[in-house]
């Protein structure tokens, strides 16, 4: 009976949604109306958990990433005030001053195109004038390193596949000299030696959204392709699926995030078209998230586990950013106003109250 009503009252909820589309009415957190497309962009912060928004874009008196949509965002972990955003068309952005005021960064070598669209950016946790990015310029999907913080770049991979993106790129926290990649073509690539030479790991049937390595065992590592999650024990060599375990998600999902609780490292979170899903043992059992989006309205664009605590989570779908502070049971949101999605969460690892939004259009 409670499965009927509740199956009722999401197909209700998504007809209103549709009727009222034209409206000028927000009718349900997470889709707004009318959106101030011009100035809507770039970069949201709080520093009190999420309880206030502030737009962060500001480059000079006349100038600001307020129009730019936002790819990636990363944080140095040897100066979290150190933040950097990939845009799309535009090039990377870098913050010194937790986003404050940003600058663009430019390349004297000229292999950074000031036009790249910039899929992820990875620093050096031991060294941060060491900096990786995933871009796409010239049509053409590339991995460029600079050892300087960003005066001088050079290529180290360029995909080999017309109008193939990288999008993802991750260091291993422990021993930098490894280094994987993934691009929209399904592949899982991996450097031994600082990217400097890269092995073919494994081929995929679908993209590669995410790539995500244990923070306590970097053996371990994730990866969302179409509407699977895959596992490897032992650095990318061998893989597992969920299949069995995830069949009640629904063969048709689309995965779109995927994080690991830092704290606890077996806690698992997955969003996609139908929802979130979680598993507390390591991908043995699966279980779905009782979130307040209703499934297959509105995708999930990012999740984010406090660094500290297990027991708050924070996921996005379209501009509104939810915050649970109990696992999940119980939901606050943080509506942003703007008519772009969020597309990434970043959470400062030293002051997680302090939090950075990403926005991009949704095309």
């Amino acid at each position: 009976m409670n499965s009927f009503f509740n199956n009722k009252l999401i197909i209700i909820t998504s007809v209103i949604l549709m009727a009222t589309a034209f409206s000028g009415c927000e009718i349900f957190p997470g889709i707004n109306i009318n959106p101030v497309k011009e100035k809507d962009g770039g970069i949201f912060k709080s520093i009190e958990g999420g309880r206030s928004w502030q737009q962060k874009v500001k480059i000079d008196k006349k100038n600001s990433l307020a129009s730019k949509n936002i790819l990636c965002l990363a944080v140095d972990l040897k100066d979290t005030k150190n933040i950097y955003a990939g845009t799309k068309g535009d090039g990377i952005y870098k913050s010194v001053d937790g986003g404050e005021v940003w600058f663009k960064i430019g390349d004297e070598n000229g292999i950074l195109s000031a036009k790249a669209s910039v899929y992820d950016i990875a620093v050096d946790p031991k060294d941060d004038s060491y900096i990786y990015a995933a871009v796409f310029q010239g049509n053409s999907g590339k991995v460029l390193k600079t050892s300087d913080g960003g005066k001088k770049w050079r290529e180290i991979y360029l995909s080999q596949a017309p109008k193939d993106i990288i999008v993802d790129i991750e260091l291993d926290f422990f021993d930098t000299r490894v280094i994987y990649l993934a691009n929209s073509n399904g592949g899982f690539f991996k450097s031994v030696n600082y990217g400097s030479s890269w092995e073919l790991k494994n081929f995929f049937e679908h993209s590669i959204e995410k790539i995500v390595l244990n923070p306590k065992n970097t053996n371990i590592i994730w990866i969302i392709s179409g509407n699977q999650v895959y596992k490897s024990n032992d650095r990318g060599n061998n893989w597992q699926f969920f299949e069995e375990e995830l069949k009640d998600a629904g063969s048709n999902r689309e995965l779109t995030s995927l994080t690991v609780d830092r704290s606890n490292p077996n806690y698992i979170y997955v969003g996609s078209s139908q929802g979130i899903f979680k598993t507390n043992n390591g991908g043995s059992s699966w279980s779905q998230v009782n979130i307040i989006t209703p499934p297959q309205v509105i995708p999930i664009s990012d999740i984010a586990v406090h660094p500290n605590n297990s027991l708050i989570i924070y996921y996005a779908a379209g501009s509104v950013l939810y915050k649970s502070i109990d696992g999940g049971t119980t939901w606050t949101i943080h509506n942003l106003r703007s008519g772009r999605t969020i597309k990434k969460i970043l959470l400062d690892p030293n002051n997680p109250e302090i939090i950075y939004l990403g926005m991009c259009e949704n095309k």
